[in-house]
């Protein structure tokens, strides 16, 4: 009788692969028919393992509220689709590891939402002065409660790229956990206007002011309802337009950011709109119009203290005079 209900479970399966229309349907059916295999404990393991980028004992007991039971740790770690992760434990294979948690967010999303919750409570514990275990922290956040990830998103990513730091690698990193959600339709609106700044930013970083370009027109944003937001892209489209030499464009932008800026009390971005208009007038040859915007864009640096600022107001007065 075993044996009938397992053939009729191998027909129905190449039945159902026939159907399917797509490779992702077809990997999901394979899945699908080794899962049921499975005890229904080492199925929850299966499940709980594919959230995290990497896992051991300790990180699954805290996904699933206790430890594993009896051997079933080790059943989990005898599956052709999990594999070694150096330093950290297994890992669930990314092909494997897609399947699951597109499946999850479709049909469990609020199992998701718990298990990154549970995640990145688990994350935070760990030692935040190494990147990777602050990257896992946000990338769980980022589903868990979006409006944490996203702030952890910005305040991180500036952070990271700010003296005495300039740490790209760090950002490149922190740009790549947040790009899978992207790319699964998982973020919030605020989580991925900002991952699709940090990597304009990445890009502009590098020079690929054209890639950077697409990024920023990519993100859609209402200044009033919020305003940092769309006053940091503003001012990266016209960081990039001016890196193009479009100086129309980067003017535009720049004067649309510095009003968001002077309206929201940002001294810090209004001095770089003011020193990017400097370097506008520069561009179009108009010394003394871009001497009045560095000046005024040096005054307040001098007033708030960022002396990079202060030093790329000099440097273009410098410019101008020359």
């Amino acid at each position: 009788m075993q044996a009938n209900d397992e053939a009729n479970r191998y027909v129905a399966l190449l039945q159902s692969l026939n159907a399917a229309k797509t490779e992702a349907e077809r990997d999901w059916l394979t899945l699908e028919f080794s899962l049921e295999s499975l005890p229904e404990s080492v199925q929850a393991l299966v499940w709980a393992a594919g959230v995290p980028h990497w896992f051991d004992n300790d990180f699954l007991a805290t996904l699933l509220g206790s430890a594993p039971k009896g051997d079933d740790f080790g059943a989990l770690l005898d599956l052709s689709f999990v594999e070694p992760y150096p330093e950290r434990g297994h890992a669930v294979h990314e092909r494997t590891r897609r399947l699951l948690l597109d499946r999850l967010w479709q049909y469990e999303t609020d199992h998701y939402r718990n298990l990154s919750a549970r995640a990145a409570a688990y994350c935070e514990r760990q030692d935040q002065k190494e990147t990777a275990w602050r990257v896992e922290w946000v990338y769980h956040s980022l589903v868990a409660d979006p409006n944490v990830g996203a702030d952890a998103l910005i305040n991180i990513g500036w952070e990271w790229q700010n003296s005495p730091n300039f740490a790209l690698d760090k950002v490149e990193a922190l740009v790549r956990a947040a790009r899978e959600h992207l790319d699964a339709g998982r973020l919030a609106k605020r989580s991925r206007n900002w991952t699709l700044f940090w990597e304009a930013y990445l890009d502009r970083a590098y020079s690929r002011f054209k890639e950077a370009k697409e990024k920023l027109l990519q993100i859609q944003v209402d200044p009033d309802s919020d305003s940092y937001t769309a006053a940091h892209c503003l001012r990266g489209l016209g960081d990039v337009y001016f890196l193009l030499s479009e100086a129309s464009e980067a003017r535009a932008r720049y004067e649309e950011a510095l009003a968001i800026y002077r309206a929201i009390g940002s001294r810090l971005g209004e001095a770089h709109c003011l020193r990017g208009l400097g370097d506008v007038y520069i561009l179009l040859s108009e010394a003394s119009a871009a001497r009045a915007w560095y000046e005024e864009a040096l005054a307040i640096f001098r007033t708030i203290g960022d002396l990079q600022g202060e030093a790329d107001c000099l440097r273009g007065l410098g410019d101008v005079y020359f």
